[in-house]
């Protein structure tokens, strides 16, 4: 809800503005504490101070019964994803989906097994979101994908693929790390002023680590299409350019992002057509119904490295 305040002048040097007495409810405070002033563009954003006394415990129970993989799935990244302390998974039929959920939980960073049964499995939380930084993850990230990249479009091409498509499980692992992270930082202010971020870089870096897993899953789908394809259906020379173009594409957007370089993400956005008519040229020239699929997660790719470019330049 907006409320509305009056400057008020005091001295000769400053201004008063008062704060809403539910709010000062809300967060514990009293007269002579300290608050949080922060400026951001035309806005000051005022927080309280960062309580000592630890919260509850957040928890959130689980129910298998009647429900497919997907929907548990998704409920269990949906409670990891708003910081619950304790998942509680439980169900009748629990023991029928015991593999399916232990595989779930092992790619949630942090999560640890404290119970289970053949109706009941418990897990903790035990991270500590303040201490883990996003630059971090980014670039961890980012050399899992560039590692994938080498190994899925090697020419001649080798059955990298198991291996691709473990290293896009990892990322993908990080990412969900990386959006909790900036999800708590969203909500919480406090979290936003331990790990440096302002508003705009929470923003900007949820939209580069949505760029970074889709990048992964892509470069996962045209190692597979590679693996599928007979080479010698292909003519090569072409896709070797292509190949090449994307990589050197890949590696430059992110050195602009490393870099803090908006002028080098402005020459890979202008770049971007380029690869495109290179691509539609090899479309026209194969009609093969492997070989158009792989050329489409090939545009796919291209599109997301222009989009990370954007989001450098914004």
């Amino acid at each position: 809800m907006v409320e509305f305040r009056k400057l008020i002048s005091f001295g000769k040097s400053s201004f008063v503005i008062s704060v809403p007495k539910n709010w000062i409810g809300k967060n514990q405070l009293e007269k002579g504490d300290i608050v949080y002033i922060e400026e951001h563009g035309h806005n000051l954003i005022i927080s309280s101070r960062e309580k000592e006394s630890s919260k509850p415990e957040k928890k959130i129970s689980i129910t298998t019964d009647g429900k497919e993989i997907g929907l548990l799935k998704a409920e269990i990244v949906s409670a990891y994803l708003g910081n619950c302390d304790l998942i509680e998974i439980k169900g009748q039929d629990l023991a029928k989906k015991a593999t399916f959920m232990k595989d779930i939980l092992q790619n949630l960073p942090g999560v640890e097994l404290l119970e289970q049964s053949s109706t009941r499995i418990l897990t903790k939380d035990i991270l500590d979101i303040k201490e883990i930084s996003i630059d971090s993850l980014i670039r961890r990230i980012d050399i899992i994908t560039r590692s994938m990249l080498e190994d899925a479009t090697t020419f001649p091409h080798e059955d990298f693929h198991e291996s691709v498509y473990q290293r896009d499980v990892e990322v993908n692992r990080l990412v969900l790390l990386a959006k909790r992270v900036l999800r708590s930082a969203v909500l919480d202010n406090n979290i936003a002023r331990s790990l440096g971020l302002d508003t705009f870089s929470l923003f900007q870096q949820w939209q580069l680590v949505t760029c970074l897993e889709l990048a992964a899953d892509e470069i996962k789908r045209v190692s597979r299409l590679f693996k599928e394809l007979h080479v010698k259906e292909i003519e090569i020379k072409p896709f070797e350019k292509l190949n090449e173009m994307m990589k050197e594409a890949y590696l430059e957007v992110m050195k602009a992002y490393h870099t803090k370089d908006s002028n080098l993400a402005y020459t890979i956005e202008l770049s971007s057509k380029k690869r495109m008519k290179l691509l539609q040229t090899i479309i026209k020239k194969n009609k093969n119904n492997s070989v158009i699929r792989l050329l489409y997660h090939m545009r796919c790719f291209n599109g997301i490295i222009r989009d990370v470019g954007r989001v450098i330049m914004n």
